[in-house]
């Protein structure tokens, strides 16, 4: 090449691109690369924070919510400080865990670049398969009594409400006991089970049901167990 030859501008393909401001920036706290990820293989793998440590921060934010939202429920209603078990306080002792997991579910979402809905939320036909699935869970429920009321080990007695009272009654009851479904599904099987199915194989899974099958054979003489 002749040294005294002009030399050609640089082609603008061949120089490294420029980060683009407008693409996503994934968490450093569950997102790492290189070195970094090598050298903290025990908190991060790669999908991110193991499943472990995620279910850890997500109880912790749970336990803080728990008492954050239960202090600001008594400073509304100082009466629910000395608890009495009625529909009402039964509502407001179901919406507090409630918001709980909502909120850290939603903060944990935001930290992992995922939406709340990732978090087993998603399916075919949700308004079917939820009208479908209370009309189950009544039918299923009304069986039961209806057994329990045949066996003679729940009996009916006289009801001290009529009217409006009662219907005002029976529509508590009905919202404390859904508040407390949406609850238990989304404190099982929501972020905690998304994350244990991104975190468990075989071989943990085996481990975690025989580590349980040895408690109780240790515990109760292995009257449990089988």
């Amino acid at each position: 090449m002749d040294p005294l030859a002009p030399h050609a501008p640089p082609d603008p393909l061949d120089s490294p691109a420029a980060p683009d401001p407008s693409s996503p920036v994934q968490s450093p706290l569950f997102a790492l690369e290189g070195p970094r990820l090598r050298s903290s293989w025990v908190f991060f793998g790669p999908q991110g924070m193991r499943a472990g440590w995620s279910l850890v921060l997500f109880w912790a934010l749970y336990k803080f919510l728990l008492y954050f939202f239960g202090t600001i429920a008594v400073l509304l209603d100082p009466a629910l400080e000395n608890f009495q078990f009625s529909a009402s306080n039964a509502v407001i002792g179901e919406i507090v865990p409630l918001l709980a997991i909502l909120v850290g579910g939603y903060f944990l979402a935001l930290l992992e670049q995922r939406r709340l809905l990732d978090y087993n939320l998603r399916g075919p036909r949700p308004l079917a398969h939820a009208v479908s699935g209370a009309l189950v869970g009544f039918g299923a429920l009304s069986v039961l009594v209806a057994a329990l009321a045949a066996g003679g080990w729940l009996h009916f007695g006289p009801t001290a409400r009529f009217g409006a009272p009662l219907v005002r009654f029976c529509l508590l009851w009905g919202l404390a006991f859904l508040l407390t479904g949406l609850f238990e599904e989304g404190a099982f099987r929501c972020y905690a089970q998304f994350t244990l199915t991104r975190g468990l194989n075989f071989w943990w899974a085996l481990a975690a049901q025989a580590l349980l099958c040895l408690d109780l054979a240790f515990r109760v003489g292995g009257v449990s167990v089988y």
